[in-house]
């Protein structure tokens, strides 16, 4: 007697799916993330030749004018043409003998910010860029009322704002190991 098998093999229509199953265990904590610089915000421009022109005007169009209120503004002139990148912060005077000034206000006319700077005493330098650093405030404490000092800067007290690289430094600007000092 010769018993043979045939095995034939159907494939039907899927079945519904399965109920789900029960969730995995929790996985390990992440890295810390990079400490407090998410309100910071650097606006980088081109130049300026204030040897040719003593004044130049700034037009930030995507800030409002609540936005300019509540933030810190920290004005810098690059110079990348020697040995390094020098910043000299305005208002202040450079290291070149050159004193510069700033302002700011909302033009209503246009709903823009601008920054005006200009050469106030000396021969005026070129310079390659222009950085403004924003720096918006988490909170607003009202002084109005009393008599203690109020410098208005949200910046702590430790960090020197009218020393570019401590600053960038500070924030962690992609640019801080480039910073010279003169």
């Amino acid at each position: 007697m010769i018993c043979m098998s045939i095995l034939v093999a159907c494939e039907g229509p899927q079945g519904p799916a399965g109920p789900e199953g029960p969730a995995g265990p929790e996985g390990p904590q992440g890295p810390q993330g990079d400490d407090g610089n998410a309100n910071v915000t650097r606006h980088i421009f081109s130049g300026h030749d204030f040897s040719s022109t003593s004044e130049t005007t700034l037009t930030l169009s995507e800030v409002d004018s609540t936005e300019m209120r509540k933030s810190e503004w920290n004005v810098y002139l690059v110079d990348e043409t020697g040995v390094g990148i020098y910043y000299d912060q305005v208002p202040g005077t450079t290291d070149l003998g050159d004193t510069y000034s700033q302002v700011h206000w909302w033009k209503l006319s246009t709903s823009e910010m601008k920054i005006s700077i200009s050469l106030e005493d000396g021969t005026g330098n070129e310079y390659e860029k222009i950085e403004v650093v924003q720096i918006v405030a988490n909170n607003t404490n009202d002084h109005t009322s009393t008599k203690a000092a109020n410098t208005g800067s949200i910046t702590p007290d430790h960090v020197d704002v009218t020393n570019y690289k401590e600053l960038s430094e500070y924030y962690n600007f992609d640019n801080a190991d480039k910073v010279k000092v003169r």
